[in-house]
């Protein structure tokens, strides 16, 4: 029996259409993304950043120094402990966490928050740190423990 279809293939009910990419031409200059090139320097070298300067004049202290309430002070110690806070931040702008860190100095210890935005700070056990404040909270440090043989 023969065929009364000439064609039956899917091509036969679509006429050919030339390809777009072959009739258009790639252009000679691209286009870009929207920034000038003095932008992209400056986003790619950010000018050096220069040292810290505190605003006001900071006492130099060890921890056994520290008072509660308002005072600029700096000490330095090392991270004896470090403990990661869950937060949930209410709002974009919120921080997104924050560090306990227990530092300790030659004589005592004392636990400091540090809140961050973006990063985890980058802190080891052992790290030497700086601390600069301008207000220590409530410092409850024992200054001795009973033993077991002074009848307690």
């Amino acid at each position: 029996m023969a065929s009364s279809h000439k064609n039956s293939s899917i091509q036969a009910f679509f006429s050919p259409t030339t390809s777009s990419s072959s009739t258009k031409q790639a252009p000679s200059s691209s286009i870009g993304d929207g920034f000038t090139s003095e932008e992209l320097h400056e986003a790619l070298k950010p000018p050096p950043v220069e040292p810290w300067q505190p605003k006001v004049e900071y006492l130099e202290c060890e921890i056994r120094d520290l008072h509660p309430g308002p005072r600029a002070v700096t000490f330095m110690g090392r991270v004896a402990n470090i403990f990661d806070v869950a937060n949930a931040p209410k709002t974009p702008r919120s921080a997104k966490g924050c560090v306990k860190l227990c530092v300790k100095d030659d004589h005592d210890a004392v636990t400091v928050r540090v809140w961050y935005a973006n990063r985890y700070p980058q802190v080891k056990l052992g790290s030497l740190v700086s601390v600069w404040t301008n207000h220590s909270g409530c410092l409850c440090v024992a200054t001795s423990l009973p033993s077991l043989t002074d009848g307690w």
